[in-house]
């Protein structure tokens, strides 16, 4: 410490133990208190007014419509398949097998039919026009399906009786031109109504 004095000084001090660890614990208590109010501030909705129902709201009709275009590709799958039964019954002529695949095609539209409905009426009480619009594609939709089966049914009676003759010809092309209407009317309905999502 001075010159003069060169003996060695030794300090010591006493501590309780509970002392020896308050500051650290002090530490892990603020760290802990400072991670639990970010959770909090991340988990809470700080916006005011019906922002945060209107966003759900659009959540939701979103999904709606989400769901309403899964229901026209299970009917543009069904479509298919009807196509695909009466192409295996030119090749094989085989009328009950074509007779059980339109049914299992008839049952998938009735359940499109059921969904495309519901979802309309959901979309109807979140937002009236694109309920709207689900309804004008649904009946565009039905108008497709009864010229498909129209025509299934000429094609059916044309291979039951032989070969088609020209009035067949004549009628099946009648028939195809209103299918083709239809399947325009339907792509432009739910393009409206998928693109206003």
């Amino acid at each position: 410490m001075i010159g003069e004095h060169h003996q060695t000084v030794q300090v010591s001090y006493r501590f309780a133990r509970r002392h020896m660890l308050h500051e650290p614990l002090l530490l892990c208590a603020v760290f802990f208190a400072l991670c639990a109010a970010i959770i909090v501030y991340a988990r809470t909705d700080l916006s005011l007014g019906a922002g945060s129902a209107s966003g759900a709201a659009a959540s939701r009709v979103g999904e709606c419509v989400a769901r309403f275009r899964d229901v026209l590709e299970r009917r543009d799958r069904l479509h298919t398949a009807l196509d695909g039964a009466l192409a295996k019954l030119a090749k094989t002529r085989n009328k009950a097998s074509y007779e059980s695949e339109r049914q299992a095609v008839l049952d998938g539209w009735d359940e499109c039919k059921r969904d495309a409905l519901r979802l309309a009426n959901e979309l109807e009480a979140l937002a009236a026009d694109l309920g709207a619009a689900a309804r004008q594609v649904d009946a565009a939709e039905r108008l497709r399906q009864k010229e498909h089966l129209a025509i299934a049914a000429l094609e059916a009676a044309a291979r039951h009786a032989g070969a088609p003759d020209a009035a067949h010809e004549k009628k099946r092309a009648e028939l195809e031109r209103a299918l083709a209407d239809a399947d325009d009317a339907v792509e432009r309905l739910a393009q409206s109504l998928l693109l206003d999502d």
